[in-house]
């Protein structure tokens, strides 16, 4: 949403659920819990490693599950960021790396710690040991575990 008004307009979850009754078909209707809609981070990092708010992205609970309205392709579009910008940064072979470690990181929150050590990282492999716990790094550090959820 490039209209500043309709980004504010559609941050109130009252106007979300307004707009989804007036599209969403009546069985989905039955089905959705309102009382859930809850706003996702929609941040990322561009091309030029500055922080970027993106469209306003909801979920809410349909039959008991979570109904991610655009955060999947929210999330392809921030691995290719991602893909690119360490492709800039540390080359070809740390991206195509990279690639296969994204797409095991289905958080929002997660990817934009990613996109923070990115920025960080001295050298491609320090990138490549903070992101991938499977990495040599890991085993290195002797952890073994995610160093996504360390929070370190």
């Amino acid at each position: 949403m490039q209209d500043p008004n309709y980004k504010r307009l559609f941050s109130f979850p009252r106007m979300v659920e307004d707009l989804l009754r007036g599209f969403l078909p009546g069985q989905w209707l039955a089905e959705v819990d309102f009382s859930t809609l809850d706003k996702l981070p929609a941040e990322h990092v561009s091309d030029e490693l500055l922080k970027r708010h993106g469209d306003c992205v909801w979920r809410l609970r349909r039959r008991g599950q979570w109904l991610r309205q655009g955060v999947e392709q929210g999330l392809e579009h921030e691995r290719a960021l991602l893909r690119r910008q360490a492709a800039s940064r540390f080359g070809a072979e740390t991206a195509e790396r990279l690639s296969g470690v994204l797409a095991r990181i289905p958080d929002p929150e997660d990817l934009a710690e990613v996109g923070e050590w990115l920025v960080r990282c001295e050298t491609g492999s320090e990138f490549l040991d903070r992101v991938d716990p499977a990495s040599d790094g890991a085993a290195r550090r002797g952890d073994g575990g995610s160093s996504i959820s360390s929070g370190d």
